[in-house]
């Protein structure tokens, strides 16, 4: 990657001894800002960005002269017919830089490619009963390393780093002590930077950075896993909900149970992209209550804070999904609810974004 610029600023409201801030942490900061806005906008002239951020005129073509020659934006084409010289807009560049994200769960470790804008670019599945921590390890960084092996030298010299998304109750079913060593042993095999998230928080994150949420500043998020779990999203940060406190929603764990009962396989459930059709009698039930369950938790969520933006996602078809969303949309209608345009990939797509969270956003 190139110079120093894009480590981790340090605190910016720490003065220097001179009173201001130090010349690299500001152009660091500034440059962080205008990628974030791009992220966000997908593309922006520079008046567009001077207005957005605050920052000179001279100051937005110093930087962005600055990241379009490292790689990081590129310029479209000139927009004519508007008084005055044609504007022209910058984005992001998909390729300025690439990261890799490593989901574990109970019955898989996933691994994700994606580009500087979020693109899925490969995507690897290995399924898996409750694996031991050594195995989890061992699966981890084989998959991080097989991705970065199948990068080409151009796009492995752009390569932000590694995110890693676990969940809560992963130290019930995978010894503690071994887990530890999950950070350094990826680090070490990958020479790369490992950052670790919760999975439901990485989740959220995936979708205000690439999914329906980059416009939301305020949204409430539920995670459709073994368990149902929320994240509110207030000024786009991230608060962890009650968990299982109180009465839980209903998860699929719920589901894989109904359909062991009735002879079927509970395993199908943990298969995102399968086809649940032939289950529908006894998922469409599970839909009901899972549904009702969200309702009771919407609900009681608009006593304290007024949220009208609800994001849905987990281990769930699209079609389940959206079918989903339309239940409570009818029941809601003062709430905008959508399903993730990401998907069943979130938490690894989220744990993937770690590295540009770290390096390149605000």
């Amino acid at each position: 990657m190139p110079d120093m610029r894009f480590a981790p600023p340090p605190v910016l409201r720490i003065a220097e001894k001179s009173g201001g801030l130090n010349q690299v942490s500001v152009r660091s900061y500034n440059e962080r800002l205008i990628m974030s806005l791009l992220l966000q906008n997908e593309r922006m002239s520079r008046l567009e960005l001077g207005q957005a951020s605050g920052l000179s005129a001279q100051t937005i073509s110093v930087i962005v002269r600055a990241l379009e020659r490292d790689g990081f934006l590129i310029r479209g084409q000139a927009q004519r017919g508007r008084v005055g010289p044609p504007t022209i807009p910058m984005s992001l560049n998909a390729t300025g830089a690439f990261a890799v994200g490593v989901s574990v769960t109970a019955h898989n470790v996933r691994a994700v490619l994606i580009d500087f804008v979020g693109r899925q670019r490969v995507a690897r599945v290995v399924g898996c009963d409750r694996p031991a921590a050594e195995e989890i390890i061992e699966r981890a960084a084989g998959m991080a390393e097989g991705l970065i092996a199948e990068m080409s030298k151009r796009d492995r010299s752009r390569l932000a780093g590694i995110g890693i998304a676990l969940p809560d109750d992963i130290e019930d079913w995978a010894a503690d002590h071994p887990m530890r060593e999950l950070e350094a042993v990826v680090a070490e095999r990958t020479a790369q930077e490992v950052l670790i998230q919760n999975n439901v928080t990485a989740a959220a994150a995936a979708e205000s950075m690439f999914g329906h949420a980059k416009s939301m500043r305020d949204y409430l998020f539920f995670f459709v896993g073994e368990t149902t779990q929320s994240r509110l999203i207030l000024n786009h940060r991230v608060h962890a909900g009650g968990g299982d406190r109180g009465r839980p929603i209903v998860g699929l764990n719920e589901l894989a149970t109904l359909l062991t009962a009735r002879g079927h396989d509970g395993d199908a459930v943990w298969r995102a992209d399968g086809d649940w059709a032939p289950i529908s009698d006894i998922s469409g039930k599970w839909q009901a209550q899972c549904a009702e369950g969200l309702r009771q938790a919407i609900r009681a969520l608009d006593y304290f804070v007024d949220v009208t933006d609800i994001v849905l996602t987990g281990f769930l078809p699209d079609p389940v999904g959206v079918a989903l969303c339309a239940d409570l949309s009818d029941s809601l209608p003062n709430k905008q609810i959508c399903w993730s345009e990401i998907g069943a990939q979130s938490d690894c797509v989220g744990a993937a974004s770690l590295p540009y969270a770290s390096r390149f956003i605000i």
